[in-house]
């Protein structure tokens, strides 16, 4: 019982982590070029 639960949360999770990561590479990105332009 606790493993399937811990098997769905972590499916839950990382879904999650892959959409954050998606979206904050270009904005780390977009920020690093930003403050290297302005450097």
């Amino acid at each position: 019982m606790y493993i399937l639960i811990h098997r769905e949360t972590y499916a839950h999770l990382s879904d999650s982590i892959g959409l954050f990561v998606i979206l904050a590479i270009p904005l780390y990105y977009s920020q690093k070029i930003n403050g290297n332009n302005k450097g």
